[in-house]
């Protein structure tokens, strides 16, 4: 991370960050953005993803597991992904993202936090409101056309294409992908965060109570 800020970019984009990682390299007056997912989404994603999909070279952890996923039915094997995305043994040296994700400290006034399903229901406003940061404000925003599903894919959101890594585009198919267990789990385990994030899942998932 402090090679990164002091790499003399405008922006930096960090993947897989932990709060503990940036929190003593930000300063008040940079411009700091969080993107988080629905967990529920982010099981069903990395199950079909560590599966089949994702790249697994220099990723001992992810062969292990996705040997593990095709010796197992479809509900175990979310149950196992649930496992696998909250252990501090994701990566070498990094967490899993649902660890890091609910680890998170989302009072901090110098980082605001964005939902993905928001940024790509809506790519042209998104890049509408990041044009509004000091630090963007004269740069050139890329076509939002050309980061659509369908753009990207070929495929309307909802067709699913197993082999590829962008295989489905709903943010709305964990209600039928998602075991009751899985369901109950997030829903009792994650509840601040959604509550405070994701409202409707509570109240879509509110028949598995």
């Amino acid at each position: 991370m402090e090679m990164a800020l002091n790499s003399g970019n405008d922006v930096i984009v960090a993947l897989n960050a932990d709060y503990s990682g940036i929190n003593n390299h930000i300063s008040a007056n940079m411009q700091c953005m969080h993107v988080i997912r629905n967990p529920m989404s982010v099981i069903v994603s990395a199950y079909y993803s560590h599966l089949r999909t994702h790249p697994i070279d220099g990723w001992d952890f992810l062969a292990r597991q996705r040997n593990v996923l095709s010796e197992v039915d479809k509900d175990v094997g979310m149950a196992l992904t649930l496992s696998f995305l909250e252990s501090s043994h994701f990566q070498p040296e990094t967490n899993g993202p649902l660890y890091d994700m609910i680890a998170w400290n989302y009072d901090d006034s110098r980082i605001v936090t964005l939902r993905m399903e928001d940024m790509t229901a809506n790519a042209a406003n998104f890049f509408r409101e990041m044009s509004r940061t000091e630090v963007l404000r004269n740069a050139s925003m890329p076509d939002p056309d050309r980061f659509s599903f369908a753009a990207m894919t070929g495929r309307q959101q909802g067709v699913i294409d197993l082999s590829s890594h962008y295989r489905c585009g709903s943010s709305t198919e964990w209600r039928d992908a998602l075991p009751r267990g899985v369901i109950l789990y997030v829903i009792h385990h994650y509840r601040d965060f959604l509550l405070r994030f994701y409202p409707e899942v509570i109240f879509e998932a509110g028949s598995y109570f």
